[in-house]
């Protein structure tokens, strides 16, 4: 199940690091230069593990190639409902942002790329850097070329891109902001937590449970969220952890620190040492779950903090993009969710 959702999204720029690709297909030659730019994707794991082909390279390609960028015509109901209903505190700039472009709907008949995947950011024709929603994935055209799909999940993929989009041309911006960071490491620590405890009981060792958290929130702030201040990562990290005592804390980091923890893989390498009843823990099976519990869709998201937002919003908007009922919980208990748009709003 995990492969099969995973080829999806194997893909978008090669494994070297290369900032430019160029992709010669079969029968012609086809050069797409920065289709992605985000640099944090080619560090993730979940991305770099499973790019073993070009499988899905060809397939975005030729969905670009092949694809039809869909104008207004195609989604004056749903417009006219985000319009008029204003669906969030950002619905006034994402129709903005599509109006001018910034935002492209794209549509293939020929090719679906797959809900692991809804966007990218590239570059369109100009150079202008936009962002590409693979449209195919979730919707169809109707006879009269109506793009068939509800409102709030055509406006929550559009949003998700938009913020995808704008933390792209000023990530400094978002990647200072104390309180929003504060929010999303809630919901992603939680997220993280809630698979291991399934089958370790974290919660009935308050001490383990405590640990595990440390090690997700110095992950998500150092990897994920990439927080400019190296020295406040480990306070922040430690922050709220009532159930250890600072010097078995103090000796937690010096070991996650002395084995060096760069990516998932090592991540859940040190903590299957945390204790016995976490030996037989690995990435495939940490995967796995991940995807049974919140839905092939946010699997990204696990080290990629654009689609930890596509989460977060999507769930909040209700749109059923992803495991709404695993998801809702976690958010609406997630402390200061209320101030999430207030906070994203002064920056984007």
């Amino acid at each position: 199940m995990l492969f099969g959702v995973l080829c999806f999204f194997l893909v978008i720029i090669d494994a070297e690091n290369i900032s430019i690709i160029k992709i010669i297909m079969k029968g012609a030659f086809f050069y797409m230069e920065n289709v992605l730019y985000e640099a944090s994707l080619e560090s993730s794991y979940v991305y770099k593990s499973f790019n073993v082909s070009n499988g899905v390279i060809e397939k975005i390609v030729k969905c670009i190639k092949t694809g039809v960028p869909l104008d207004k015509e195609y989604i004056e109901e749903q417009y006219f409902q985000i319009k008029k209903t204003v669906i969030s505190p950002l619905s006034v700039r994402v129709l903005e942002a599509f109006d001018n472009g910034l935002i492209e709907l794209l549509y293939s008949k020929e090719v679906k790329v797959g809900v692991s995947i809804p966007f990218i950011i590239r570059k369109g024709e100009g150079g202008k850097v936009i962002a590409t929603i693979f449209i195919g994935s979730f919707a169809t055209l109707d006879k009269d070329n109506n793009l068939n799909i509800p409102v709030k999940q055509l406006y929550g993929l559009m949003e998700s891109a938009y913020i995808a989009l704008m933390m792209q041309t000023n990530p400094m911006k978002i990647q200072r902001n104390v309180g929003l960071m504060k929010i999303c490491q809630d919901v992603y620590v939680e997220m993280m937590v809630r698979i291991l405890n399934r089958d370790y009981a974290l919660t009935m060792d308050k001490q383990l449970y405590d640990k595990c958290r440390y090690c997700f929130s110095k992950f998500f702030l150092t990897f994920v969220w990439e927080y400019p201040n190296k020295d406040l990562i480990d306070a922040y990290a430690k922050s709220g952890l009532d159930n250890i005592t600072p010097l078995d804390l103090d000796m937690l980091k010096v070991a996650y620190d002395g084995f060096g923890v760069n990516d998932l893989k090592s991540l859940l390498e040190f903590m299957k040492g945390l204790a016995p009843r976490m030996a037989d823990l690995n990435v495939r099976y940490f995967l796995e779950r991940f995807v049974a519990t919140y839905h092939g869709s946010s699997i990204i998201s696990v080290d990629y903090l654009p689609y930890l937002f596509f989460v977060i919003t999507n769930v909040i908007l209700s749109t059923f993009l992803i495991g709404q009922a695993a998801l809702s919980d976690i958010i609406k208990n997630t402390k200061n969710i209320g101030k999430f748009y207030p906070e994203l709003s002064k920056l984007i």
